[in-house]
């Protein structure tokens, strides 16, 4: 709005910028609206198992609220698109490893439908090396901050901000840090939820 304000981008002119905002909003509310019906569904069905799902979403970096949303239409996404693909080399190609090919149809399918879960484990994994590989320079910042006389908020920010190339996963959640302490949390609680 600003730019077509101010008319600094001379690249598109407005008209096309509005068209082009025009045609994403439908597509935007359907896919929210689809995030929306997924996390809802398995939420009434599967509390318990949606709340363990979600911590190990932020776990693995993903902090959007969104993210078990994301999560459930990927599952059913990628079990559809394995099944039509076992479908068309099985009965297109003929193609297959088993004798029935309807077998191969249903193994593949639930490849698909297990593969998202397994690409999350793998990148909390990740995650975690990243944390252990980052945490011994947050600690040796630390100290060096609370020698120079920083106190601890201002610590964290201040190493939140150095680490942002060495490890930016672990910056990410001191900078978290940082917000929830400037919003008002106090340090133990902030420093519990960084666990």
């Amino acid at each position: 709005e600003v730019k077509r304000r101010l008319r600094v981008d001379g690249s598109q002119t407005p008209a096309v910028e509005e068209n082009a905002a025009a045609r994403a909003a439908p597509r935007r509310d359907v896919r929210d609206k689809a995030l929306k019906k997924a996390q809802d569904f398995y939420q009434k069905t599967d509390p318990d198992n949606v709340a363990r799902l979600r911590l190990k979403l932020v776990k693995a970096g993903f902090l959007d609220p969104r993210a078990t949303g994301f999560f459930f239409l990927a599952r059913i996404a990628s079990l559809a698109v394995l099944a039509v693909l076992g479908a068309i080399l099985s009965f297109g190609f003929g193609l297959t490893i088993a004798t029935n090919e309807w077998l191969f149809v249903l193994l593949l399918g639930l490849t698909g439908y297990f593969l998202p879960g397994l690409a999350l484990s793998l990148q909390v994994r990740q995650r975690m090396i990243d944390y252990r590989n980052g945490f011994p320079d947050f600690m040796d910042l630390m100290v060096v901050c609370s020698d120079a006389g920083m106190s601890m908020e201002a610590g964290i920010d201040r190493v939140s901000r150095e680490m942002m190339k060495t490890c930016p996963a672990l910056a990410m959640n001191l900078q978290l840090v940082t917000l929830e302490l400037r919003a008002g949390r106090n340090l133990n609680d902030a420093l519990r939820s960084l666990g």
